[in-house]
């Protein structure tokens, strides 16, 4: 019988230049017969100063309390991926209206990116709401499963810009799609296994934006997943780092216990 842990490590920082920190993480996990279940979320705030952080901070406290007041029941009952799966996008367009209403009344634009990943033991479920992104992290290094709801990702979609040319052009941080800033809120969902020692990284672009093959290298290694994270994030922040950095790294780890007879 296969016994699942998540090795989990959290960074935030305000970065180099900015005075305020609008990036939110939150962090869940526990066991419940026999199954071990988990719910990451990192949350890139936009719209300037307290606006910024408190959008992301709403999406951050409504999954809390999902977590805590409403998860029970599915969990104990035969869980149904597509359940959860709707509830998680009920979340996200709640918050998505609560963020609208205080925008109109404060007359300020806000929106918030959302990057999520819901565990069942080696299983994942993954929710995207803008340009943060989740990567695997793997033998063969980090490989972005998420897509970017930007101007630039749209635009190599329709053939008209390279990756190259996306890479350093000047809108590659316009946003097409988050949770309070758009018409209609676009939810993509995904999902996938992990193996043994992989991991799944969510971060923000402050993170992401500035990472090397040294970085890499170090998420890759064997250590304790909180050490290769504070790692990553005081390399970045000996480069420009002008921007929040965020990030959450979940690694998978097992463990073969013999099966007990019962009598």
């Amino acid at each position: 019988m296969t016994e699942y842990s998540y090795d989990i490590g959290r960074a935030t920082d305000v970065g180099n230049v900015r005075t305020v920190n609008q990036d939110s993480l939150l962090v869940r996990c526990g066991s419940f017969r026999k199954r071990l279940y988990g719910l990451l979320v990192v949350a890139d705030g936009m719209g300037g100063m307290q606006f910024g952080e408190r959008a992301s901070g709403e999406v951050v406290r409504a999954f809390y309390q999902w977590w805590n007041e409403e998860f029970p029941q599915y969990r104990e009952e035969d869980l149904v991926w597509e359940a959860v799966s709707d509830a998680l996008d009920q979340v996200l367009r709640t918050a998505d209206v609560h963020i609208r209403e205080y925008c109109a009344e404060e007359n300020v634009k806000s929106g918030t990116t959302v990057s999520l990943a819901f565990l069942v033991d080696q299983y994942y479920m993954i929710k995207q709401c803008g340009d943060s992104r989740i990567y695997l992290v793997g033998e063969n290094g980090l490989s972005q499963i998420t897509k970017d709801h930007t101007w630039v990702q749209r635009e190599m979609d329709l053939g008209n810009l390279t990756p190259e040319e996306a890479q350093v052009h000047r809108m590659r941080h316009v946003l097409t799609n988050a949770v309070g800033a758009g018409r209609e809120l676009r939810i993509d969902t995904f999902g996938g296994e992990l193996a043994e020692g992989e991991s799944l990284l969510l971060c923000s672009d402050g993170f992401y934006d500035y990472l090397d093959e040294t970085d890499e290298g170090i998420l890759m290694t064997e250590n304790p997943a909180q050490t290769r994270l504070i790692a990553v994030t005081n390399h970045i922040k000996e480069k420009d780092a002008s921007d929040n950095l965020t990030a959450v790294l979940l690694t998978l780890q097992t463990e073969e216990r013999p099966r007990t007879l019962e009598l």
